[in-house]
């Protein structure tokens, strides 16, 4: 019962497709580079190019899945390709569900680690109320769950297939304008889900001392900075980056809301999506204040000069997350971008 895949790239596997051209060119999707070499590595797995390595997968927990899919979908059958997660505390693996002529219909995520489980949880939510906000034309729709072998399964729709501007521009505004002003709901700071949080991370003796004196530190400022003023707090997608977004009919088309959250400061999203590719490749990062303060201004006209105390609140949140994820698991993960967010905030925290 073992079926043939075709592994790439054969040193790492990342990506298992089944053997046939017509899934290659469909599994290029499981692929999002932003390389340029990235780019040629899936054009050329996409063409048979790229040989592969040749594997045999065991056909019973394949075909336990397929079933589970055939029965939601209400499809004759269905073939997986699968794109196996980033290790960490947050690692989830993806299929791509196909039809045997290689039609995509839809996705579906598996999660086995604690915080993989409760982000996949948190996105079959957060799916649902933004699809009511914005509409299907813009996030994926749940199609449902279920288990196989005590694993949580979520099931969603495909959507299109062509990758968004890599540069923050009119496109990403118009969406995140739109999240905005549908989510938005005025309270004071300290009363905010951001708030509670990073709270929370202060009081974690699971994390090093100087996590939690930089969260105390910072969160000391922000409530010094903010007081009692009411902020327009917001829901943020959470993980909001060219490789989760799409060029959808009506506009921009966003993926993976596993870390959405309600409560959040304005332009949260605005900052994750320069600053998240930055501390990958190792580069500094700030944001515009020119560029970022008039988009604030239509936001929150009373928001003048907080610019960098939504930044601040933002390097906060994001920290903690990777701080979280190496105490969960120690030995995998990205670490790099750990001590480039506490690099970041160091910095922030010294003016």
């Amino acid at each position: 019962g073992a079926r043939p895949y075709l592994v790439f790239p054969s040193g790492r596997p990342r990506w298992l497709v089944p053997v046939g051209i017509r899934f290659r060119r469909a599994a290029r999707h499981l692929f999002r580079p932003q390389t340029t070499a990235g780019f040629l590595y899936r054009w050329a797995m996409s063409l048979g190019l790229h040989p592969g390595r040749r594997v045999w997968l065991d056909g019973g927990p394949l075909r336990a899945l397929e079933d589970k899919l055939v029965a939601l979908l209400d499809v004759p059958d269905v073939v997986l390709a699968i794109g196996t997660g980033t290790p960490g505390a947050y690692r989830k693996d993806t299929l791509q569900v196909m039809t045997a002529g290689g039609r995509v219909i839809a996705y579906a995520k598996i999660a086995d680690q604690p915080l993989a489980r409760e982000a996949l949880a948190n996105e079959a939510r957060m799916l649902s109320r933004a699809g009511a906000m914005l509409g299907e034309g813009a996030v994926p729709a749940p199609l449902g769950s279920f288990q196989v072998g005590g694993i949580g399964v979520l099931v969603i729709s495909a959507g299109p297939r062509k990758a968004g501007p890599r540069r923050l521009g009119v496109a990403h505004k118009d969406f995140l304008d739109r999240l905005h002003l549908a989510s938005a709901a005025r309270a004071p700071f300290v009363e905010s889900a951001l708030c509670r949080r990073l709270a929370d991370g202060a009081a974690n003796k699971a994390l090093a001392k100087p996590w939690r004196q930089r969260c105390a530190k910072g969160l000391d400022r922000l409530k010094a900075d903010f007081g009692g003023v009411a902020i327009p707090l917001v829901m943020a997608h959470g993980d909001f980056v060219p490789w989760n977004t799409a060029r959808g009919r009506d506009g921009l088309y966003v993926y993976d809301w596993e870390n959405a959250a309600t409560g959040m400061t304005p332009l949260y999203d605005a900052f994750h999506f320069e600053a998240l590719p930055a501390a990958l490749a190792g580069r500094a990062h700030r944001p515009d204040e020119s560029r970022f303060g008039l988009w604030l201004a239509e936001l929150w006209p009373q928001g003048a000069g907080r610019l960098q105390s939504l930044y601040l609140a933002y390097l906060l949140d994001m920290s903690l997350y990777y701080a979280r994820a190496g105490v969960a698991a120690p030995d995998v993960g990205e670490r790099r971008v750990e001590s480039w967010f506490a690099a970041r905030l160091d910095a922030v925290l010294e003016k």
